[in-house]
């Protein structure tokens, strides 16, 4: 694996944060997405302005996608340190029912990511009653999902996350 090419397209992206930044309020829901997404890679000292950009713009967001790619671009950018207002945030939001189905279920997948717990049945009962047809199309395009699987990115994303031992990868045993 070419883990410097990783660490120099996150300085780049760290170096011009504020190039992208702006386009979080681009028109194109396609546009905020992608922006997201690439600002989610920033690291520190870029790390808590987009981290307060993609919380700023989540509370104008009307696009459902986008909503589900700030919540984890939230969580994405809070990992390396597992910052610990995040993983409370992020569980804040997963348990509220007045939000929309995909910052629900993108929060559990961000809070699952920066937690060791396992799933609790709370949890559990939010993902078997949230995750429709509904929600799968409009999520599966989001970028983290689609580099999962880009045939069926959030249900991959859930049989994962929900038995982590059937993966190497996840229980740390590769």
């Amino acid at each position: 694996m070419a883990t410097w090419s990783v660490q120099a397209a996150r300085q780049a992206l760290t170096a011009d944060a504020d190039l992208l930044l702006p386009l979080l309020d681009h028109p194109d829901p396609a546009v905020r997405t992608g922006a997201a997404y690439a600002v989610s890679a920033a690291a520190a000292p870029a790390r808590d302005r987009a981290t307060a950009a993609l919380q700023a713009r989540l509370d104008v967001e009307g696009d459902p996608a986008t909503r589900a790619s700030l919540v984890l671009g939230i969580g994405e950018l809070a990992w390396e340190e597992r910052d610990t207002a995040t993983i409370a945030r992020t569980r804040t939001w997963w348990r509220d029912p007045v939000r929309p189905a995909e910052v629900r279920v993108s929060a559990a997948l961000a809070w699952l990511c920066l937690v060791d717990d396992p799933l609790p049945t709370e949890l559990d009962t939010l993902l078997d009653t949230e995750v429709t047809d509904r929600l799968v199309a409009v999520l599966d395009p989001v970028p983290w999902l689609f580099d999962a699987d880009p045939e069926d990115g959030l249900r991959t994303v859930l049989t994962q996350m929900r038995n982590p031992d059937d993966y190497a990868w996840m229980a740390g045993t590769y």
